[in-house]
Protein backbone atom coordinates (compact mmCIF):
# COMPACT_ATOMS: atom_id res chain seq x y z
CA UNK A 1 0.00 0.00 0.00
CA UNK A 2 0.99 3.86 -0.22
CA UNK A 3 2.65 4.79 2.70
CA UNK A 4 3.14 8.47 1.75
CA UNK A 5 2.51 11.04 4.99
CA UNK A 6 0.17 13.61 5.17
CA UNK A 7 0.86 17.54 4.12
CA UNK A 8 1.68 20.18 6.10
CA UNK A 9 -1.33 22.61 7.35
CA UNK A 10 0.49 24.91 4.52
CA UNK A 11 0.68 22.30 1.34
CA UNK A 12 -2.95 21.63 2.15
CA UNK A 13 -4.26 25.39 2.13
CA UNK A 14 -2.11 25.91 -1.21
CA UNK A 15 -4.18 22.57 -2.48
CA UNK A 16 -7.53 24.05 -1.60
CA UNK A 17 -6.77 27.16 -2.74
CA UNK A 18 -5.42 25.89 -6.24
CA UNK A 19 -6.84 22.73 -6.82
CA UNK A 20 -9.79 23.58 -8.55
CA UNK A 21 -7.68 25.48 -10.92
CA UNK A 22 -5.56 22.12 -11.89
CA UNK A 23 -8.39 20.30 -11.73
CA UNK A 24 -10.69 22.42 -13.75
CA UNK A 25 -7.61 22.00 -16.78
CA UNK A 26 -8.56 18.66 -16.62
CA UNK A 27 -11.90 19.20 -17.60
CA UNK A 28 -11.00 21.60 -20.70
CA UNK A 29 -8.86 18.99 -21.91
CA UNK A 30 -11.82 16.23 -21.95
CA UNK A 31 -13.78 19.09 -23.61
CA UNK A 32 -11.28 19.75 -26.28
CA UNK A 33 -11.08 15.96 -26.66
CA UNK A 34 -14.77 15.61 -26.87
CA UNK A 35 -14.93 18.52 -29.56
CA UNK A 36 -12.32 17.27 -31.51
CA UNK A 37 -13.55 13.56 -31.33
CA UNK A 38 -16.86 14.96 -32.61
CA UNK A 39 -16.09 16.76 -35.22
CA UNK A 40 -13.55 13.99 -36.61
CA UNK A 41 -17.06 11.85 -36.80
CA UNK A 42 -16.92 10.39 -33.25
CA UNK A 43 -17.75 8.82 -30.81
CA UNK A 44 -19.99 6.11 -32.15
CA UNK A 45 -18.53 3.12 -33.85
CA UNK A 46 -20.58 0.70 -34.95
CA UNK A 47 -19.56 -2.79 -36.82
CA UNK A 48 -19.81 -2.23 -40.49
CA UNK A 49 -22.62 -4.77 -41.23
CA UNK A 50 -25.03 -2.31 -38.85
CA UNK A 51 -23.74 0.92 -40.85
CA UNK A 52 -24.71 -1.15 -44.10
CA UNK A 53 -27.87 -2.75 -43.39
CA UNK A 54 -29.52 -1.22 -40.16
CA UNK A 55 -28.95 2.66 -41.07
CA UNK A 56 -29.78 2.27 -44.18
CA UNK A 57 -32.78 0.46 -43.20
CA UNK A 58 -36.56 2.58 -43.56
CA UNK A 59 -35.63 2.84 -39.71
CA UNK A 60 -35.92 5.76 -37.62
CA UNK A 61 -31.87 6.71 -37.35
CA UNK A 62 -32.02 8.42 -33.38
CA UNK A 63 -33.74 4.87 -32.75
CA UNK A 64 -31.43 2.86 -34.16
CA UNK A 65 -28.25 5.09 -32.86
CA UNK A 66 -30.09 5.37 -29.16
CA UNK A 67 -28.62 1.61 -27.83
CA UNK A 68 -25.09 2.27 -29.07
CA UNK A 69 -24.81 6.02 -27.97
CA UNK A 70 -26.52 4.35 -24.16
CA UNK A 71 -23.78 2.23 -24.54
CA UNK A 72 -20.47 4.25 -25.02
CA UNK A 73 -22.55 6.75 -22.59
CA UNK A 74 -22.33 3.82 -19.85
CA UNK A 75 -18.85 2.97 -20.63
CA UNK A 76 -17.47 6.46 -20.57
CA UNK A 77 -19.27 6.97 -17.60
CA UNK A 78 -17.78 3.59 -15.43
CA UNK A 79 -14.55 4.37 -17.08
CA UNK A 80 -14.04 7.83 -15.68
CA UNK A 81 -15.81 7.08 -12.34
CA UNK A 82 -13.12 4.38 -11.95
CA UNK A 83 -10.21 6.60 -12.80
CA UNK A 84 -11.59 8.89 -9.94
CA UNK A 85 -12.01 7.09 -7.62
CA UNK A 86 -8.16 5.33 -8.09
CA UNK A 87 -7.11 9.08 -7.85
CA UNK A 88 -9.08 9.92 -4.61
CA UNK A 89 -8.46 6.93 -2.55
CA UNK A 90 -4.67 8.34 -3.53
CA UNK A 91 -4.92 11.76 -2.44
CA UNK A 92 -6.81 10.86 0.74
CA UNK A 93 -3.65 9.31 2.36
CA UNK A 94 -2.14 12.89 2.17
CA UNK A 95 -4.88 14.93 2.22
CA UNK A 96 -7.72 15.71 4.94
CA UNK A 97 -11.01 13.60 4.97
CA UNK A 98 -11.39 9.90 4.87
CA UNK A 99 -10.97 7.39 1.91
CA UNK A 100 -14.24 6.58 1.37
CA UNK A 101 -15.12 9.98 0.85
CA UNK A 102 -11.88 10.73 -1.44
CA UNK A 103 -13.23 8.11 -3.73
CA UNK A 104 -16.82 9.01 -4.06
CA UNK A 105 -15.83 12.17 -4.52
CA UNK A 106 -13.47 11.74 -7.75
CA UNK A 107 -15.85 9.26 -9.05
CA UNK A 108 -18.35 12.19 -9.05
CA UNK A 109 -15.67 13.93 -10.83
CA UNK A 110 -14.41 11.34 -13.28
CA UNK A 111 -17.85 10.59 -14.06
CA UNK A 112 -18.99 14.53 -14.38
CA UNK A 113 -15.41 14.72 -16.73
CA UNK A 114 -16.78 11.68 -18.70
CA UNK A 115 -20.50 13.63 -19.22
CA UNK A 116 -18.78 16.47 -20.38
CA UNK A 117 -16.91 14.80 -22.88
CA UNK A 118 -19.88 12.84 -24.79
CA UNK A 119 -21.39 15.61 -24.45
CA UNK A 120 -19.03 18.02 -26.23
CA UNK A 121 -18.42 14.88 -29.03
CA UNK A 122 -22.16 14.52 -29.69
CA UNK A 123 -23.07 17.92 -29.93
CA UNK A 124 -20.40 18.80 -32.08
CA UNK A 125 -20.85 15.78 -34.38
CA UNK A 126 -24.53 16.31 -34.89
CA UNK A 127 -23.89 20.32 -35.29
CA UNK A 128 -21.77 19.37 -38.08
CA UNK A 129 -19.01 22.05 -36.07
CA UNK A 130 -15.54 22.15 -38.16
CA UNK A 131 -12.68 20.36 -37.18
CA UNK A 132 -11.00 23.55 -37.22
CA UNK A 133 -13.62 25.28 -35.22
CA UNK A 134 -14.01 22.67 -33.24
CA UNK A 135 -10.16 22.63 -31.89
CA UNK A 136 -9.84 26.61 -31.68
CA UNK A 137 -13.05 26.79 -29.42
CA UNK A 138 -11.43 23.77 -27.44
CA UNK A 139 -7.76 25.33 -27.57
CA UNK A 140 -9.61 28.61 -26.00
CA UNK A 141 -10.94 26.85 -22.91
CA UNK A 142 -7.88 24.97 -22.50
CA UNK A 143 -5.54 28.32 -23.23
CA UNK A 144 -7.80 30.65 -20.67
CA UNK A 145 -8.05 27.35 -17.64
CA UNK A 146 -4.01 27.60 -18.08
CA UNK A 147 -4.03 30.93 -17.33
CA UNK A 148 -6.39 30.40 -14.42
CA UNK A 149 -3.31 28.08 -13.02
CA UNK A 150 -0.68 29.94 -14.00
CA UNK A 151 -1.80 33.50 -12.54
CA UNK A 152 -4.53 32.82 -10.49
CA UNK A 153 -7.28 34.44 -12.12
CA UNK A 154 -11.42 32.67 -12.66
CA UNK A 155 -11.12 29.93 -14.84
CA UNK A 156 -13.90 28.62 -16.68
CA UNK A 157 -13.06 24.99 -15.43
CA UNK A 158 -12.91 26.12 -11.95
CA UNK A 159 -16.31 24.93 -11.03
CA UNK A 160 -16.02 21.39 -11.90
CA UNK A 161 -12.58 21.05 -10.63
CA UNK A 162 -13.76 22.25 -7.55
CA UNK A 163 -16.04 19.19 -8.18
CA UNK A 164 -12.93 17.32 -7.48
CA UNK A 165 -12.25 18.64 -3.83
CA UNK A 166 -16.02 17.25 -2.69
CA UNK A 167 -13.80 13.83 -0.79
CA UNK A 168 -12.57 17.36 1.58
CA UNK A 169 -15.54 19.94 1.42
CA UNK A 170 -18.80 20.02 -0.60
CA UNK A 171 -20.33 23.08 -1.84
CA UNK A 172 -23.28 22.63 -3.46
CA UNK A 173 -23.00 24.60 -6.36
CA UNK A 174 -20.94 22.42 -7.83
CA UNK A 175 -23.01 19.83 -8.82
CA UNK A 176 -24.70 21.88 -11.63
CA UNK A 177 -21.48 20.91 -13.38
CA UNK A 178 -23.18 17.31 -14.20
CA UNK A 179 -26.17 18.61 -14.54
CA UNK A 180 -24.72 20.39 -17.08
CA UNK A 181 -23.32 17.40 -18.88
CA UNK A 182 -26.50 15.91 -18.21
CA UNK A 183 -28.49 18.12 -20.02
CA UNK A 184 -25.69 18.16 -22.85
CA UNK A 185 -25.74 14.36 -23.40
CA UNK A 186 -29.76 15.12 -23.43
CA UNK A 187 -29.63 17.58 -26.39
CA UNK A 188 -27.11 15.04 -28.07
CA UNK A 189 -29.01 12.05 -28.33
CA UNK A 190 -32.28 14.24 -29.22
CA UNK A 191 -30.19 14.70 -32.30
CA UNK A 192 -28.75 11.66 -33.22
CA UNK A 193 -30.57 11.79 -36.45
CA UNK A 194 -28.24 14.11 -37.70
CA UNK A 195 -25.54 11.87 -37.44
CA UNK A 196 -23.31 11.73 -40.41
CA UNK A 197 -23.48 8.02 -42.05
CA UNK A 198 -20.18 8.73 -44.06
CA UNK A 199 -18.27 9.70 -41.07
CA UNK A 200 -19.99 7.14 -38.99
CA UNK A 201 -19.06 4.21 -41.69
CA UNK A 202 -15.47 5.22 -42.14
CA UNK A 203 -14.82 5.35 -38.22
CA UNK A 204 -16.22 1.74 -38.07
CA UNK A 205 -13.91 0.64 -40.75
CA UNK A 206 -10.89 1.82 -38.77
CA UNK A 207 -12.25 1.15 -34.81
CA UNK A 208 -12.69 -2.54 -36.04
CA UNK A 209 -9.12 -2.60 -37.47
CA UNK A 210 -7.67 -1.01 -33.89
CA UNK A 211 -8.83 -3.64 -32.62
CA UNK A 212 -8.30 -6.01 -34.25
CA UNK A 213 -4.76 -4.25 -34.08
CA UNK A 214 -4.84 -4.19 -29.86
CA UNK A 215 -5.70 -7.95 -29.86
CA UNK A 216 -2.46 -9.06 -31.83
CA UNK A 217 -0.52 -6.60 -29.46
CA UNK A 218 0.26 -4.75 -32.74
CA UNK A 219 1.33 -1.26 -31.23
CA UNK A 220 2.63 0.39 -34.36
CA UNK A 221 -0.70 -0.64 -36.61
CA UNK A 222 -2.65 0.95 -33.33
CA UNK A 223 -0.50 4.07 -33.20
CA UNK A 224 -0.69 4.53 -37.05
CA UNK A 225 -4.64 3.56 -36.91
CA UNK A 226 -5.13 6.14 -33.87
CA UNK A 227 -3.81 9.05 -36.55
CA UNK A 228 -5.58 7.82 -39.02
CA UNK A 229 -8.64 8.58 -36.71
CA UNK A 230 -7.73 11.55 -35.87
CA UNK A 231 -7.41 12.40 -39.39
CA UNK A 232 -3.78 13.60 -38.87
CA UNK A 233 -1.00 13.82 -41.64
CA UNK A 234 2.14 14.98 -41.94
CA UNK A 235 2.70 18.51 -43.28
CA UNK A 236 3.42 18.45 -47.14
CA UNK A 237 6.35 21.52 -46.53
CA UNK A 238 8.70 20.57 -43.29
CA UNK A 239 8.75 23.34 -40.77
CA UNK A 240 12.35 24.26 -41.55
CA UNK A 241 14.15 23.00 -44.86
CA UNK A 242 17.24 21.71 -44.49
CA UNK A 243 20.20 22.47 -46.59
CA UNK A 244 21.06 19.97 -49.29
CA UNK A 245 24.31 17.65 -48.30
CA UNK A 246 26.69 18.28 -51.30
CA UNK A 247 29.31 15.80 -50.27
CA UNK A 248 29.80 13.18 -52.28
CA UNK A 249 29.86 10.59 -49.81
CA UNK A 250 28.40 10.17 -46.37
CA UNK A 251 28.85 7.98 -43.65
CA UNK A 252 25.29 5.48 -42.34
CA UNK A 253 25.54 7.53 -39.37
CA UNK A 254 24.85 11.24 -41.46
CA UNK A 255 22.49 9.91 -43.66
CA UNK A 256 20.25 8.46 -41.04
CA UNK A 257 20.74 11.77 -38.84
CA UNK A 258 19.36 13.85 -42.38
CA UNK A 259 16.73 11.34 -42.48
CA UNK A 260 15.28 11.21 -39.36
CA UNK A 261 15.05 15.04 -38.65
CA UNK A 262 12.90 15.23 -42.40
CA UNK A 263 11.02 13.12 -40.86
CA UNK A 264 10.18 14.62 -37.80
CA UNK A 265 10.47 18.41 -39.13
CA UNK A 266 6.94 17.22 -41.21
CA UNK A 267 5.54 16.47 -37.87
CA UNK A 268 1.87 18.16 -37.66
CA UNK A 269 1.17 21.35 -35.26
CA UNK A 270 -1.33 18.80 -33.49
CA UNK A 271 1.38 16.01 -32.60
CA UNK A 272 4.18 18.31 -31.52
CA UNK A 273 1.51 20.66 -28.96
CA UNK A 274 0.98 16.53 -27.83
CA UNK A 275 4.34 16.22 -27.57
CA UNK A 276 4.84 19.56 -25.74
CA UNK A 277 1.21 18.60 -23.38
CA UNK A 278 2.71 15.20 -22.43
CA UNK A 279 5.99 16.58 -21.66
CA UNK A 280 4.53 19.27 -19.03
CA UNK A 281 2.47 16.37 -17.81
CA UNK A 282 5.29 14.10 -16.98
CA UNK A 283 7.11 17.67 -15.32
CA UNK A 284 3.99 18.00 -13.14
CA UNK A 285 3.97 14.83 -12.22
CA UNK A 286 7.89 14.53 -11.20
CA UNK A 287 7.51 17.53 -9.18
CA UNK A 288 4.90 15.46 -7.55
CA UNK A 289 6.77 12.31 -6.66
CA UNK A 290 10.05 14.83 -5.36
CA UNK A 291 7.12 16.31 -2.90
CA UNK A 292 5.96 12.96 -1.58
CA UNK A 293 3.28 11.52 -4.12
CA UNK A 294 5.01 8.63 -4.82
CA UNK A 295 2.19 6.81 -6.96
CA UNK A 296 2.43 9.81 -9.35
CA UNK A 297 5.44 8.00 -10.91
CA UNK A 298 2.91 5.44 -12.43
CA UNK A 299 1.99 8.35 -14.90
CA UNK A 300 5.23 9.94 -15.47
CA UNK A 301 6.06 5.94 -16.85
CA UNK A 302 2.93 5.76 -19.05
CA UNK A 303 2.95 9.13 -20.23
CA UNK A 304 6.99 8.87 -21.29
CA UNK A 305 6.27 6.03 -22.72
CA UNK A 306 3.68 7.71 -25.01
CA UNK A 307 5.63 10.69 -25.60
CA UNK A 308 8.38 8.27 -27.33
CA UNK A 309 5.77 6.50 -29.21
CA UNK A 310 5.21 9.90 -30.54
CA UNK A 311 8.94 10.72 -31.53
CA UNK A 312 10.20 7.52 -33.04
CA UNK A 313 8.56 8.07 -36.09
CA UNK A 314 11.73 8.00 -38.28
CA UNK A 315 12.52 4.86 -36.43
CA UNK A 316 8.84 3.18 -36.98
CA UNK A 317 8.97 4.49 -40.90
CA UNK A 318 12.27 2.12 -41.21
CA UNK A 319 10.71 -0.72 -39.58
CA UNK A 320 7.09 -0.09 -41.81
CA UNK A 321 9.42 -0.21 -44.94
CA UNK A 322 12.05 -2.69 -43.78
CA UNK A 323 12.83 -4.24 -47.82
CA UNK A 324 14.06 -0.80 -48.53
CA UNK A 325 17.13 -1.79 -45.54
CA UNK A 326 17.15 -4.92 -46.48
CA UNK A 327 18.44 -4.47 -50.18
CA UNK A 328 21.33 -2.49 -49.19
CA UNK A 329 24.81 -3.76 -47.46
CA UNK A 330 23.81 -2.41 -44.20
CA UNK A 331 23.62 -3.90 -41.19
CA UNK A 332 20.53 -3.66 -39.86
CA UNK A 333 21.26 -3.40 -35.81
CA UNK A 334 23.54 -0.33 -36.59
CA UNK A 335 20.74 1.46 -38.90
CA UNK A 336 18.16 0.80 -36.05
CA UNK A 337 20.90 2.38 -33.93
CA UNK A 338 21.38 5.77 -35.83
CA UNK A 339 17.69 6.21 -36.39
CA UNK A 340 17.54 6.44 -32.24
CA UNK A 341 19.67 9.88 -32.82
CA UNK A 342 17.42 12.37 -33.99
CA UNK A 343 14.35 11.39 -31.96
CA UNK A 344 16.78 11.39 -28.77
CA UNK A 345 17.83 14.85 -29.84
CA UNK A 346 14.24 15.85 -30.31
CA UNK A 347 12.91 14.87 -26.97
Amino acid sequence: SVKDGAVSAHTADAVLRHGPGVLGLVAALALLVGLRTGAQGGPLALEAADVVHVMLAPVDRRSALARPAAQRLRSALFSGAIAGAVVGQLAARRLPGSILAWAAGGALFGASVALCWMAAALLAHTLRLRRAFATATGLAVVVWQGAAVAWHVPGIGNVPGSLGLWGWRQHPTDLVVPALGVAGCIAGFALLGRISLDALSRRSALVAQLKFAVTMQDLRTVILLRRQLNQERARQRPLLRLTPDTRPTGTLGRSTWRRGWHGLLRFPVSRIVRMVTLSAAIGVLQAAVMRGTTPAFVGTALLGFMLGLEVMEPLSQEVDQADRADALPVERGQLMAWHLAAPAAAL
